[in-house]
């Protein structure tokens, strides 16, 4: 007989395969972070403008600033190390702004309604 071979267990969702693996951050660490980050105040949104390729569509860059000063405040990202974060936060932004525009069925629920679009329509 044949022995079939162990099969590795995959991630289920995409969201687990595109994570890459990050440490734990430690209390002072996040601490650390979310001072830093503070300090800046209110030119923490003008730094990460500035930070963001020009090139990068106005309602991206936006978007872009938004989420990094959040993770920014929150500790978990580092603003001394902007490079090499910036392109997880690119590919999420990417990611949410070409979900916005899938396929609408006329007859499924509206997100977040029990109503159906035929009825709005109709």
């Amino acid at each position: 007989e044949v022995s079939k071979p162990d099969r590795v267990k995959k991630p289920t969702t995409q969201k687990q395969k595109r994570q890459p693996h990050k440490p734990e951050l430690s209390t002072e660490q996040r601490q650390q972070r979310q001072e830093a980050a503070q300090a800046k105040g209110d030119d923490l949104l003008d730094f990460l403008n500035a930070a963001i390729p020009s090139h990068t569509p106005f309602d991206i860059r936006e978007e872009l600033k938004q989420e990094m000063a959040l993770a920014a405040l929150n500790g978990e990202l580092d603003l001394n190390d902007l490079k090499n974060e910036m392109r997880a936060y690119r590919t999420r932004v990417y990611g949410n702004q070409a979900n916005r525009f899938k396929h609408l069925f006329i007859d499924h629920p509206l997100p977040g309604t029990d109503t159906v679009y035929f009825e709005i329509v109709g």
